[in-house]
């Protein structure tokens, strides 16, 4: 009987089991996607959309030139409201009294806590998947070596 070949196979066997199950209890809850979907903007008839990586202030500047660039082209009636801080002069005589523009809300989530991927998941999980079974390897090799002090 070879106890050195069939240590090793149970070490493979249990770390097989590890991993596996430790992938599929985390990715059983389905809270994971492949690719981080764009943030979408549903403004009136407008949908606006933006990669994914954007910070939260990017897309609010994007979205305030948006605001600028659709006040200039359009009529008195049209125009969405402005955000805080923008210029009206450029455009002031396309502006009735008192208008406020305003950039929608309800899409800063999406920017500040986009979806985790498969593969952000596996980076993030690979030292509780492959710290125990190395640790039992090292902790065998070590009570290996020291029951060969004993010969």
């Amino acid at each position: 009987m070879n106890w050195k070949r069939g240590v090793t196979r149970l070490w493979l066997v249990a770390s097989g089991v590890w991993i596996a199950s430790v992938v599929g209890l985390t990715f059983w809850s389905g809270h994971y996607v492949l690719t981080k979907p764009n943030i979408t903007i549903q403004w009136g008839n407008e949908q606006l959309s933006y990669p994914a990586g954007m910070t939260e202030e990017a897309v609010r500047a994007a979205l305030q030139k948006h605001v600028l660039d659709s006040k200039c082209k359009a009529t008195g009636e049209d125009l969405p409201p402005l955000p805080p801080g923008a210029k009206l002069i450029d455009c002031f005589p396309l502006m009735p009294a008192g208008f406020i523009l305003d950039i929608p809300s309800g899409w800063e989530e999406s920017a500040r806590h986009p979806p985790v991927t498969y593969f952000e998941e596996l980076i993030a999980l690979s030292p509780t998947l492959f710290f125990p079974p190395l640790l039992i390897w090292f902790g065998g090799l070590c009570g290996l070596w020291v029951v060969r002090g004993f010969k």
